[in-house]
């Protein structure tokens, strides 16, 4: 995929508003085009459903799991996480994981 994956510990554009607004947008965008999914029981999912599910969630949204470019997300990838799920799911581990008031290179651990 064109642009650069998100590796921690996290380059200086990803602690950027530019790339934390589209990171957000993207998600958002993401959920808006899979809520036809949620209850489509011809899927098939590795994670059960979490209730009440409105969307299907990446599992996973973070920074390592998308590719930038002009610290604009242009791709994201590994969905073998994905399940239907309240969108706060998604929206919780992205702050986590996108958010510029940790530098995780202090926590001496595999993430940085």
């Amino acid at each position: 995929m064109d642009g650069e994956v998100g590796h921690d510990p996290l380059p200086y554009f990803l602690t950027s508003d530019v790339a934390v607004y589209s990171a957000g947008k993207t998600r958002g965008q993401f959920h808006a085009a899979t809520r036809d999914l949620v209850h489509d029981e011809t899927l098939r999912w590795q994670f059960a459903a979490n209730q009440p599910s409105g969307v299907i969630c990446h599992g996973y949204f973070a920074s390592y799991n998308c590719t930038f470019k002009d610290a604009q997300v242009v791709s994201v990838f590994d969905f073998d996480c994905a399940f239907a799920a309240p969108r706060l799911w998604d929206i919780s581990y992205a702050i986590y994981r996108f958010s510029p008031f940790l530098n995780f290179s202090e926590f001496h651990d595999d993430f940085g």
